[in-house]
C-alpha cells in the first residue's frame, strides 16, 4: 500500500497529522475492488453507477488529504459536492456508507501512526454524518423544493410548451438531460419508491423528471450527453420496472424536453383509453392506440390518423382509397369488394399489396383493418367539411 501514501515530513499536528499525501485515484480503485468481494450490490451496480461511486470517493479521500493538513479547514461535505443529486438518486444511503467504511479501513491501514489513524476515525465519523445530512436534505428539504419543482414543469408540459425560463430553472437543480426526451405514464410503484425509477434511468443514459397526473406517475426522460434518441427504446424498457402494475404508455420521441409537452399529451391520453384496447404488452406506444385516442377525442391523434392511413391514399394514382373503403365495408372479402368496384378479385389483392405499402397497414389483418377503417371515416368527414 505504500503506493497510496508516501509520509512527507517527520512533525504532526497535535489534532491531527498533516505529514501525509494520499493518491485519491489508486486508493478508490483499490477500495472499490476490495469492496466488491464483500458488497454484492456493488460487484452487480452498472458502470454508469460505478463511475459515479469512483468519483464521489476519491472526493472523500481528497477530504481525508485536506483534514490531515488542516482540520479546522476541512469540510466534510467536500466529498458530496461532485455530484449531490446524481449520488442521493443513484444509490441509497446505506450504500454509501457501506464503501465508506470500507475505504476508512483502508486508510486506515496505510497509515504509519496511531494519532494518524485516530484522525482517520474521527474524520470517517464526521463523512458519515455529513453523508445522512445530505440524504435527508435532499430528500426533506432541498428534494422536497426539488420535487416540486418537477411536479410544476409535469404540470406546465400538460398545458404546452415549456418556456426557456422554466427549462433553465430545472438545469438549475441538477437536470443533466439534453437533447431527445420522451414522456412515460403508468400507475405508480406499490412501496412509493420513485427514486428507483430515477435510478434505472440513469442507468440507462437518461436523466427523469417526474411528477403525478391524478393518480398516475409521470416520467419525462431525456438523454444525458453521451446518448442520443436511438437510446431511449432502452431507457423505456428500463424505467418501465419503476412504474406499478399495469400497462405503461409511452408517447412519441421529441427533439427536446421543451417539446415533451406532445409526448406526455399522448402518453397521457393513452393511458384513459388503453383500457379499451387490444394491448397485451407492458410498454405501450401511445402511437398504436392512434383510434382509440381518436374517438376518445384526441385531435391530434385524428389528425394523425388521417395522415398516416387516409391521405397517403387519397394521394394515389390509382383508385386505392376506393378500393380500401369497398374492402373494409365488405368485411375484408375480396371476392364481394371486387363485385362492388366491378374488377377482378386479383386486382383488389393487388390493390391491397400497394395500401399496405402506402399505409404500413395490411387491410387484411383484424388491428390494422380498424386502424384504417377509422382513418377512411376521419378523413372522407374532413374532406366533406372543407369542401
Amino acid at each position: 500500500m505504500s503506493q497510496l501514501l508516501h509520509p512527507t515530513s517527520s512533525g504532526a499536528s497535535r489534532r491531527a497529522p498533516s505529514g501525509v499525501t494520499l493518491d485519491a485515484a489508486g486508493l478508490s480503485a483499490r477500495a472499490i475492488e476490495v469492496a466488491k468481494h464483500s458488497l454484492p450490490w456493488l460487484r452487480e451496480m452498472p458502470p454508469r453507477r460505478l463511475m459515479l461511486m469512483d468519483r464521489v470517493t476519491q472526493a472523500g479521500i481528497r477530504s481525508f488529504q485536506a483534514y490531515f493538513r488542516d482540520p479546522d479547514s476541512a469540510d466534510p461535505t467536500d466529498m458530496f459536492a461532485v455530484a449531490p443529486r446524481e449520488l442521493v438518486r443513484s444509490v441509497t444511503l446505506q450504500q454509501t456508507l457501506q464503501l465508506m467504511r470500507v475505504t476508512s479501513s483502508l486508510i486506515e491501514e496505510t497509515l504509519a501512526t496511531t494519532e494518524e489513524r485516530e484522525a482517520s476515525v474521527i474524520f470517517s465519523r464526521q463523512l458519515a454524518f455529513a453523508a445522512a445530512e445530505l440524504y435527508a436534505t435532499v430528500g426533506d428539504g432541498n428534494g422536497l423544493w426539488e420535487r416540486r419543482l418537477e411536479q410544476y414543469v409535469v404540470d406546465a408540459a400538460l398545458r404546452g410548451t415549456l418556456p426557456d425560463a422554466l427549462h433553465q430553472r430545472i438545469r438549475a437543480v441538477g437536470w443533466r438531460g439534453q437533447g431527445a426526451a420522451i414522456a412515460a405514464v403508468g400507475t405508480p410503484p406499490d412501496d412509493g419508491d420513485t427514486d428507483r425509477l430515477r435510478r434505472l434511468a440513469w442507468d440507462a443514459g437518461a436523466d427523469v423528471l417526474l411528477g403525478t397526473s391524478g393518480e398516475r406517475l409521470v416520467a419525462i426522460a431525456s438523454v444525458v450527453e453521451g446518448h442520443s434518441a436511438d437510446d431511449l427504446p432502452a431507457v423505456v424498457a428500463a424505467i418501465a420496472d419503476g412504474f406499478g402494475a399495469g400497462h405503461v404508455l409511452v408517447g412519441p420521441v421529441v427533439g427536446d424536453v421543451t417539446d415533451a409537452w406532445s409526448s406526455l399529451h399522448a402518453a397521457s391520453v393513452a393511458a384513459t383509453v388503453v383500457i379499451a384496447s387490444d394491448a397485451d404488452t407492458r410498454v405501450v406506444a401511445a402511437d398504436d392506440l392512434l383510434p382509440e385516442r381518436a374517438l376518445a377525442g384526441d385531435e391530434r391523434a385524428r389528425a394523425a390518423l388521417i395522415e398516416k392511413a387516409y391521405s397517403p391514399l387519397r394521394q394515389a394514382r390509382q383508385p386505392l382509397l376506393e378500393t380500401a373503403r369497398r374492402f373494409v365495408e365488405a368485411g375484408g372479402a375480396v371476392e364481394t369488394a371486387a363485385k362492388r368496384l366491378d374488377v377482378h378479385p386479383n386486382t383488389v389483392r393487388y390493390r391491397l399489396k400497394r395500401i399496405a405499402d402506402a399505409t404500413g397497414l395490411d387491410p387484411t389483418g383484424a388491428r390494422d383493418s380498424f386502424v384504417l377503417q377509422c382513418a377512411l371515416r376521419l378523413g372522407l368527414m374532413q374532406d366533406a367539411t372543407t369542401s
